[in-house]
């Protein structure tokens, strides 16, 4: 039987490198995914051009 101080151990060990690969994973989907809000830079973009090129 294990003593319960290595049981602890053990459990925290799991959970830390349970919690290690989870944040390394995160992190690199973080990385992959823009901030940039595209569409609506897009869009902007084309209303600042009619507000220069408006007939009236």
């Amino acid at each position: 039987m294990v003593d319960l101080a290595w049981a602890a151990l053990i459990v925290t060990g799991f959970w830390a490198l349970l919690a290690a690969v989870l944040f390394l994973v995160g992190r690199k989907r973080l990385r992959t995914v823009s901030a940039k809000p595209e569409r609506t830079v897009d869009t902007l973009k084309e209303d600042a051009q009619w507000a220069r090129n408006r007939t009236s």
